[in-house]
């Protein structure tokens, strides 16, 4: 399960690693591709603090935008069109 592993995450020096922060190992390959590793180390720390549920349901729709923790934005995107926005908000 991967909530047991914190963000952000990183790779290591060899590109055959994903740790975590604090040098937990969460993807050990010493076949993966380095930009593979680094395109999936993005897009998990990009997500951080969304939900995976809104990032499936998302996914699962057009026209949706997925945000993080940019209330400002949030506010100014719903109120400039008619995208549904899925995503952390703060209150």
């Amino acid at each position: 399960m991967l909530s047991e592993f914190k963000e952000p995450w990183k790779v290591d020096e060899h590109g055959a690693f994903i740790r975590t922060s604090d040098d937990q190992d969460v993807v050990e390959d010493w076949g993966m591709e380095p930009e593979n590793a680094a395109r999936i180390v993005a897009c998990v720390n990009a997500c951080q603090g969304i939900p995976t549920e809104d990032l499936v349901k998302a996914a699962q729709r057009e026209n949706t935008v997925v945000l993080g923790n940019c209330d400002s934005l949030w506010k100014a995107l719903e109120q400039a069109t008619d995208i549904d926005i899925v995503g952390v908000k703060e209150t």
